[in-house]
């Protein structure tokens, strides 16, 4: 595969100027070399897709040191056929062009030097081959933005696997609540994962070049702190997380500023918060906490007993929670302590859980249709004003199920294309799917979206 420099040497001599005027471009279309050391790196921007993204970061042309205005995409254009080849299309192939015709093996490097205009080329890949085999087959299509070619059953295999729960070994205990006046000092613990483990995840099911993610980090004005009176800022990470084939979904992590690591943990709960949007991590949120002893600096003395459901080879076997967003008595982890403290600190941490989990599903199910359910089920804008236990669970219920419908239209959106998707909002008077506030119209689109999806396979 030709360097960045040969590419950037070989666009001087076509539209005047010197190599470094177009170095940072051909620099940009090979940065996936990070991912994939061979040339199944060129499936992520080696296509038209990838040369009209390469505008929207350089700009529509530029000017060389000669002062000649060159187009971005010209410059792009000549990087892809120098390395794929020439094509009917002079923009380069298609994404889903080259998943299926990309040979995943290890092949020889290109010895013939664009600059000297080689030939040596092969016509599928742009690489010298001594001795043309049989290829090997097309590379996962996760590899691809955007293949719209993954088969259904890889589709279902992949979020079954990614809703797994992490080995008991990556579960660590976080303190949310403790007692006050009571000795020994008790708290309330619930089971997190560090980010690592999500990464790990995603890496083993889809390579390193399956799946992206995009920060957006933003810092809000100095305000009082309500706990002790302070002030302060936070820190506002957005996270973007793509798999390729599935989907994105983007979720928000914050910190206060006076936190030194404050952009860290920002950024690992709204990474975090994403992949459960894909099921990675989401078993977690069902965890109502368990009391139990803690030491002098307030750390757990002994951490409780993961029980079947929230271990692989339980989960694998079948086993789930009682019901979403909370478990019977009987079924939470057992604190090793063996004694559970008292009983109005168990039920209002119960209580707390059910609330915080209420509270993060307005990341996933966004804050139109959080405030719709809140307001015809509670009739409250805040979920902690809702004090009856049994509406609490009711809320969270509707949310769960809108989180799943979400999931629905975003699977058959893929399928049907945004302009089938634009048109079936028009249908039912809306501008975009922000809008959507309750589950009755959410499931209009989620069945419209299917079916429309199910007339296109046919």
């Amino acid at each position: 595969m030709a360097h960045p420099l040969k590419h950037a040497e070989s666009s001087a001599r076509k539209f005047g100027g010197q190599a470094e005027d177009y170095l940072s471009i051909h620099n940009w279309f090979d940065e996936s070399k990070a991912f994939f050391s061979d040339f199944r790196h060129r499936a992520l921007r080696h296509h038209t897709e990838g040369i009209f993204l390469a505008e929207k970061f350089f700009g529509v042309a530029i000017v060389n040191s000669a002062g000649t205005s060159v187009p971005v995409r010209y410059v792009g254009e000549q990087h892809v056929r120098e390395d794929l080849g020439p094509y009917p299309h002079s923009s380069g192939l298609a994404v889903a062009d080259q998943a299926t015709t990309l040979d995943v093996r290890s092949v020889p490097e290109r010895t013939n030097d664009i600059s000297q205009g080689g030939s040596g080329m092969n016509p599928v890949n742009g690489h010298a081959q001594k001795d043309p085999t049989p290829a090997s087959g097309a590379p996962p299509a996760m590899l691809a933005p955007g293949v719209p070619q993954v088969p259904a059953e890889r589709l279902k295999e992949i979020v079954a696997a990614l809703e797994v729960p992490f080995d008991p070994s990556q579960i660590a205990w976080r303190v949310m609540n403790t007692t006050k006046g009571q000795q020994p000092a008790r708290g309330q613990v619930v089971p997190y994962a560090d980010q690592r483990a999500y990464t790990d995840r995603l890496n083993a099911l889809l390579t390193p070049a399956g799946w992206t993610r995009r920060y957006t980090i933003h810092t809000s004005a100095n305000f009082e702190r309500s706990a002790d009176q302070k002030i302060a800022a936070k820190v506002l990470v957005t996270c973007e997380l793509t798999i390729f084939g599935l989907g994105s979904h983007s979720a928000t992590g914050e910190e206060w500023a006076d936190n030194p690591n404050a952009g860290t943990a920002a950024e690992a709960q709204a990474f975090k918060r994403s992949c459960a949007c894909f099921g990675l991590g989401r078993y977690l949120y069902y965890f109502t906490g368990t009391w139990v002893d803690l030491d002098d600096r307030k750390r757990p003395k002994s951490v409780p007993q993961l029980t079947g459901w929230a271990t692989p080879a339980g989960w694998i076997e079948g086993l789930r929670p009682s019901c979403a967003g909370r478990q019977k008595p009987s079924e939470r982890p057992a604190a090793g302590t063996g004694s559970n403290g008292q009983q109005h600190d168990q039920s209002e941490g119960a209580k707390s859980d059910v609330l915080r989990a209420i509270e993060l599903m307005e990341e996933v199910v966004g804050k139109r249709m959080y405030r719709g359910l809140l307001k015809s089920l509670a009739r409250v804008w805040n979920p902690k004003d809702i004090q009856d236990r049994e509406t609490q669970e009711r809320v969270l219920a509707h949310l769960q199920a809108a989180e799943r419908g979400l999931r629905r239209a975003e699977s058959a959106r893929e399928k049907v294309g945004l302009a089938a998707f634009a048109g079936i909002l028009g249908s039912l008077r809306l501008s975009s799917f922000g809008q959507v506030d309750n589950l009755k119209t959410l499931q209009e689109i989620v069945l419209a979206l299917e079916e429309a999806a199910s007339r296109a396979k046919k």
